[in-house]
C-alpha cells in the first residue's frame, strides 16, 4: 500500500476509474480565492 499527502485538493471533486488494469485518480485543485481589497476612509 502506498500513501502520500496532497494540499489543495478539491475533496469534493476527486474522481477514480479502473479500466483495464489501470487505475486512474484524478485530484483537482482547489481554486484560489482572492480576497477583495477594501478602501478604508480616513477622516
Amino acid at each position: 500500500m502506498r500513501r502520500f499527502y496532497v494540499e489543495d485538493v478539491d475533496e469534493d471533486a476527486i474522481d477514480a476509474e479502473f479500466k483495464d488494469g489501470v487505475l486512474k485518480i484524478v485530484l483537482p485543485k482547489k481554486e484560489k480565492v482572492i480576497a477583495e481589497k477594501k478602501v478604508i476612509s480616513i477622516k
